[in-house]
């Protein structure tokens, strides 16, 4: 559900060859992470420790996963400091990552784009769709396993029928 957003928010930031690229690119990246992330982290699981999924995306992880924490600490008594230690975490990561951006030669964001009022409309609009897509999915892993009898592997790749009907769909919507 994240997908049509970030495809409308290329065509609203693109245009031309630019913009085809674009959406080479994420259709590529879109396909492949909806594919392999579940099937990389069910690997994962049977092998190593639960938090080896995280190794993948361990920067990132320490941003949001602080943020969320805190969150989750700050209503818990008794834990107010460590609520504001796991946002501090969380906020200097953020201006970390900025900084960063900031000063690269080619970053891996560039923070123009977020000057536009375009850019906000659809990236809110996709992290309430992400947010709830990504809890659909928790919930229909967590099915898959503690219902079903399925192991971490098996339920990563019970997942990727869905990849391949998301990539057939936008193959034959968008004449690829």
């Amino acid at each position: 559900m994240a997908y049509p957003t970030t495809l409308a928010l290329i065509a609203a930031l693109w245009s031309g060859p630019a913009r085809t690229k674009s959406i080479a690119l994420w259709s590529a990246l879109g396909g492949a992470i909806a594919a392999l992330g579940p099937l990389v982290a069910g690997f994962l699981l049977q092998r190593f420790h639960w938090g080896s999924v995280f190794v993948i995306t361990l920067p990132l992880a320490v941003v949001v996963g602080a943020a969320i924490l805190g969150i989750n600490f700050a209503a818990v008594p008794g834990r107010g400091r460590l609520a504001l230690l796991l946002f501090a975490i969380a906020i200097i990561g953020a201006v970390l990552f900025i900084l960063r951006q900031r000063r690269a030669r080619s970053p891996l964001y560039d923070l123009k784009v977020a000057k536009r009022r375009i850019f906000w409309v659809a990236a809110l609009a996709g992290i309430i769709v992400f947010g709830s897509l990504m809890g659909a999915m928790f919930i229909g892993q967590q099915y898959l396993q503690n219902v079903l009898g399925y192991s971490t592997f098996e339920a990563g790749a019970a997942i990727i029928p869905a990849a391949y009907s998301w990539c057939w769909w936008h193959r034959n919507q968008l004449g690829w």
